[in-house]
């Protein structure tokens, strides 16, 4: 059953299409996280689709990346962000708070107490009251609603208050707009156009990963009157009266009642201080905030409503109705997050961006902030399906990171990182071209990919693959040839090889198609028989002793032995096989996964990590959902078979809609660990249409237990694919036939170019297996 939980922003469901999904999204999900356990690791932007810059409420300075806590009732100010995940950091920030304030400016981390109970948490607009900036007339409110490049932040004050209650409480307006670094800086003025105080200025404040003439610019405009359209005057307009320039503090004259409402403007640019003025005069100059409001509102309705929840189905209740759309939208919200677009739009209307790779100016898209070893498995499986345009120009971003740095990415935030293991912008790029996603290179698409698969990289782990030349040697990472991870790298790269050669193989280059699929069958020379786990050997093919299925790190990536043994997702009836010709029967094995104890060991840790926590508190075996390794597992008990209607199907099936029926809610706690950049919520909205792509350079979709009675997904070209579930209820999990466009479908899975032709794509369900 799905769990009630009482959301703050209540829409009413009926049985009939979902005309405002935006209002249904709850941005405040998933932000419960501390550096030891996760509900998600995320933050409560306020940004548009796949947007530049985000925005979200700061809540603690005093604890690094985690800088917005859900239950803190103290609040320091709108962030502008670019943090797609606290254990990567964030770049390019600035702070703008208000407050009624005392005299000193000396403090640039005066906070204010809210209540985000009673706040507004919706995609394109928060609303704060600070209880602090209050008086007998009302309380102090702030404001935030995204463009592309920016934001209109609104500051609504309480009327002066005079008489006696006026001693003793200095009501000067104030706002501030702080930095980060100790080589940041801002200046104050005037804007000759308007006669508005304006702000220029810069951040150098970044995580890492970029060329050293990395800024991040700004320019701001404040405005007063109920409109914003109204010149203030601040008590001063230079600096001088602040003391720090990491700060600049602009405090206004509670007596003049145009400042009741305070309008704070402001556009940014990683090219140039030109080009943030730019950005400010095509996006927020001259807006008012509920014109801006309504186009951001706009933007994530076009989004959403390309999937459109028709029918939850009979037998919940309307609160469990509303808690399933809700969890719905807030995770298609996430899945359009990421990656970031990182151009921006000169004066001539054309795309540009400044690089972080070469640290030059370059004409066409760059994107950022998506870890390619989280999103390749479900963020761009989904978007192909409901965005494929979308799915183009990241492919091209992509591509353009490719050209000025030499290597394709594999965590660009916004430039070459190091984190994870593997090239998995392969498998994304390899997707789009066995998909036949149209607006990129294709030519130079697969130079990329095929480089990461032949070429020895630099001696460095942020591009290519390192050990590549044991590996092709091999057909494996040796646990002596110096690469740490060997077991999990080699089944990264053997996934990426098969990938690699279905674009190959889709553009009719046979050779490579051959040597990359005789690579990627070879995932039995790390299967060690006895145990039936993949481990690590040396050079020699002697495995590694002692060997304990329960310990985590050392050969395997955030996870153990149990959590990568059936990390094939690519060829799961050879796995099974496999399994076979060893004594095991894998579908025994898989149930045991879910069912037995969630035992864990340290391992070459040394130290917990919050995955082992959140594994042993969610209870569920040794199924990891709140960790990447384990997301195909579920699905390998369906993509083993040759029919939805097997034991071992029924099984999948079973474990998969109790996952995203239970384990999914609303409010703050929605995740079981790290979303990581709409990946975890693109697990469940796959999931929950009964469709999961298990490997990338496939075109088919293996078939789930659709939690849904009725979805309509708006195709790229117009038409319309529905997925729909005769005889729908919460205990009716198991599939009993699936037809598409009214003929039965053979086997378990269904090919992605007749799904984009549109059509229905029918289940039937039942209390019991067949």
């Amino acid at each position: 059953m799905l769990r009630l939980f009482t959301t703050i922003a209540t829409v009413m469901w009926s049985a009939c299409a979902v005309t405002a999904p935006e209002d249904y999204v709850d941005i405040i999900s998933g932000t419960h996280s501390r550096f030891d356990l996760s509900h998600g690791n995320i933050l409560p932007e306020v940004v548009l689709p796949w947007g530049f810059n985000g925005w979200a409420p700061m809540t603690d300075n005093t604890q690094g990346n985690w800088w917005f806590h859900s239950d803190d009732f103290s609040i320091l100010g709108i962030r502008l962000t670019h943090q797609p995940s606290p254990w990567i950091g964030d770049y390019g920030e600035i702070r703008i708070a208000a407050s009624i304030t005392d005299p000193s400016h000396g403090d640039a981390w005066q906070a204010a107490s809210y209540d985000p109970r009673a706040s507004t948490w919706l995609p394109y607009y928060f609303n704060a009251t600070l209880l602090t900036y209050g008086n007998d007339n009302g309380f102090t409110t702030v404001e935030v609603t995204p463009t592309e490049h920016g934001a209109i932040l609104r500051f609504n004050f309480p009327p002066l208050q005079g008489g006696a209650d006026l001693n003793g409480f200095n009501q000067t307006r104030r706002v501030m707009v702080a930095l980060n670094s100790a080589s940041d800086g801002v200046a104050l003025g005037l804007d000759e156009a308007t006669g508005f105080v304006n702000g220029t200025g810069f951040t150098t404040s970044n995580s890492g990963g970029v060329t050293a003439n990395f800024a991040h610019w700004f320019y701001f405009t404040v405005a007063g009157g109920p409109n914003g359209d109204k010149p203030i005057t601040p008590f001063s307009t230079d600096n001088s009266t602040n003391s720090n320039i990491r700060w600049a503090v602009l405090d206004f004259d509670p007596s003049d009642s145009n400042t009741d409402t305070i309008t704070l403007r402001i556009a940014t640019s990683l090219i140039s201080p030109g080009q943030a003025f730019v950005a400010h005069g095509a996006e927020v100059a001259g807006q008012s905030f509920e014109a801006v409001k309504a186009t951001a509102k706009a933007a994530w309705n076009s989004v959403l409503s390309r999937v459109n929840v028709t029918d939850v189905g009979s037998g919940y209740t309307p609160a469990q109705e509303q808690d399933a759309l809700t969890v719905f939208y807030s995770c298609m919200y996430r899945a359009s997050r990421y990656p970031r677009k990182l151009w921006e739009v000169d004066a001539s209307g054309a795309a540009v961006h400044w690089s972080p790779y070469d640290g030059k100016v370059h004409d066409g898209p760059l994107i950022a902030d998506s870890g390619s070893w989280d999103g390749y498995r479900t963020t761009y499986p989904f978007l192909a399906l409901t965005n494929p345009d979308t799915y183009s120009w990241m492919v091209q971003g992509f591509l353009n990171a490719y050209l000025e740095y030499g290597w394709l990415p594999m965590w660009p935030s916004p430039g070459i990182r190091g984190a994870m293991v593997g090239t998995h912008t392969d498998n994304i790029i390899a997707d789009a071209i066995v998909k036949g996603i149209k607006g990129f290179n294709v030519t130079l698409a697969y130079q990329a990919i095929r480089q990461d698969a032949f070429v020895v990289p630099p001696g460095n782990e942020v591009a290519g693959r390192v050990c590549l030349q044991d590996y092709i040697t091999l057909g494996y990472i040796p646990s002596n040839g110096g690469c740490s991870q060997e077991t999990s790298r080699t089944l990264n790269y053997l996934l990426s090889d098969y990938s690699i050669a279905g674009a190959a193989a889709s553009l009719g280059n046979t050779a490579d198609a051959q040597t990359l699929r005789a690579r990627a069958a070879g995932y039995s020379k790390i299967f060690e028989p006895t145990t039936g786990f993949f481990r690590t050997k040396d050079d020699k093919g002697v495995y590694a002793q002692p060997f304990d299925e329960y310990a985590w790190s050392g050969a395997y990536t955030e996870a153990g032995p149990w959590q990568y043994r059936f990390e094939v997702p690519y060829d799961p009836q050879g796995l099974l096989q496999l399994f076979s010709a060893s004594g095991f029967d894998m579908c025994e094995q898989l149930q045991s996964a879910n069912t037995m104890p969630s035992i864990y060991h340290p391992g070459q840790y040394g130290h917990i990590i919050h995955e082992q926590t959140e594994m042993a508190t969610l209870c569920w075996g040794q199924w990891e959902l709140n960790n990447q390794p384990v997301w195909a597992l579920e699905w390998m008990f369906i993509a083993s078979q040759n029919s939805t209607g097997t034991p071992c199907a029924a099984n999948g099936q079973y474990w998969l809609r109790k996952s995203v029926s239970t384990l999914f809610v609303p409010g703050p706690d929605m995740y079981t660990g790290d979303e990581d950049n709409g990946s975890m919520s693109s697990w469940y909205l796959l999931t929950s249409l009964g469709l999961y792509s298990v490997a990338q350079g496939d075109p088919s979709y293996i078939l789930g237990s659709p939690l849904f009675a009725n979805v309509v997904i708006t195709l790229a070209g117009g038409q319309t694919l529905t997925v729909s579930a005769v005889n729908q209820a919460p205990e009716n999990v198991y599939v009993q036939g699936v037809t598409w466009n009214g003929v039965k479908v053979p086997g378990v899975s269904v090919n992605y170019f007749d799904l984009m032709k549109g059509g229905t794509l029918q289940f039937t369900m039942g209390a019991s297996p067949l």
